[in-house]
């Protein structure tokens, strides 16, 4: 499950902060250090106004989609801003779990778990024999929008970041 999925499956306004002191302590001084772009990409990722976001280090009520978004773009653990955990940590996948299960959200952890597991990826000399992988004719505008995506997609995943500079230096020959 991709990470803007997973978030479109959280509860948008259910406060998962186990402390409102720390969550607003640790979220204004974790937002105010985010540049433009990353605070930016919080807005697109949780799908939340500026004021949804202020809001959430006045109060210390934090929902779900935005500890993972300002995590991400910080890249410190979604357990660190809701105050599950006193250690700051990195935002990874093993941190992303530990909050889904500790926010109650274990059936998301098990279902991202199995599709980011080694037997749901495939290797590229494997030959694709689903219907998803056939031949898809896109209109010029469909495909300058995908590529819009996975420029996006490329600012916090370093594989997609590899395909969006492989496909530019693809359309520059």
């Amino acid at each position: 499950m991709e990470l803007n999925e997973l978030i479109v499956a959280f509860a948008k306004r259910k406060n998962v902060s186990v402390s409102a002191e720390k969550t607003m302590k640790r979220c204004a001084e974790v937002w105010k250090a985010l540049k433009n772009a990353q605070k930016s990409s919080v807005f697109e990722l949780a799908d939340v106004s500026n004021a949804t976001v202020h809001r959430t280090y006045k109060t210390g009520h934090i929902s779900a989609p935005v500890v993972v978004a300002i995590s991400r773009a910080a890249g410190c653990s979604p357990l660190y801003l809701s105050g599950i955990s006193d250690k700051r940590g990195k935002f990874t996948e093993k941190t992303l779990d530990a909050f889904l299960d500790a926010t109650g959200y274990s059936a998301l952890s098990e279902h991202h778990a199995e599709e980011t597991s080694p037997e749901h990826q495939h290797s590229d000399d494997q030959e694709d024999e689903c219907e998803c992988c056939k031949t898809i004719e896109l209109e010029d505008e469909e495909l300058i929008d995908l590529f819009r995506a996975l420029l996006i997609k490329a600012r916090f995943n370093e594989a997609a970041a590899e395909k969006a500079e492989h496909i530019g230096s693809i359309l520059c020959e």
